[in-house]
């Protein structure tokens, strides 16, 4: 549990990743991978070389095609994934024992989202969130220019002069997040959680 790990490791500054971990989204993601691919490939076949076309690889491909093209890749992609999002976004499920966490230990620790989701789906979720003015901060990816695992996100929580890199916690559910913390040189808790 969350409470035991930071018992051993104290912490003051928790950074949550939203989906399969403080939440369960409800949104079809069936196909998503298959089509993103397919637009990224017509846009530039040659990155389907370097990005293998397999599962929590997105990201990587997003990051790499806007490392290559700028500012109009990054639009172009950043349009698709949220109308994929918000059009197939049908609500969520908490994670409780995350959101009671939350609840009860907000004078405790200074909380954040960082999210490779789109702002509007971040939106959707803070909205019915009973703990949502809890977090100190949202990182959606509209706010970034390259995903996790690449450590974008955490800079614009971290303040080298307000906070110490050892005071801060990445809680997630991926290599993705695991991979964010590491490259950010922060410590890492991996959530286990059956939200089915």
């Amino acid at each position: 549990m969350l409470k035991d790990f930071l018992a051993k490791k104290p912490k003051k500054h928790l950074i949550f990743d939203l989906d399969n971990t403080l939440v369960k989204l409800h949104i079809d993601w069936t196909d998503f991978r298959k089509v993103f691919f397919e637009l990224v490939g017509k846009l530039d076949p040659e990155l389907l070389k370097i990005v293998p076309n397999k599962t929590k690889m997105g990201n990587i491909l997003y990051s790499k095609a806007v490392e290559k093209h700028g500012g109009k890749m990054r639009r172009k992609l950043l349009a698709h994934c949220e109308q994929w999002e918000t059009s197939k976004y049908s609500g969520f499920t908490p994670n409780q024992e995350l959101v009671d966490f939350v609840f009860k230990n907000r004078e405790k620790y200074t909380f954040y989202i960082w999210t490779s989701n789109n702002r509007k789906t971040a939106e959707l979720v803070m909205k019915d969130l009973p703990v949502a003015d809890a977090f100190t901060k949202v990182v959606a990816k509209e706010d970034v220019q390259l995903l996790k695992p690449y450590p974008d996100g955490f800079k614009l929580i971290f303040d080298p002069r307000k906070a110490r890199r050892e005071e801060f916690l990445m809680i997630g559910d991926n290599s993705q997040d695991e991979g964010a913390a590491k490259n950010a040189g922060i410590d890492y808790y991996q959530v286990e959680w059956d939200f089915y």
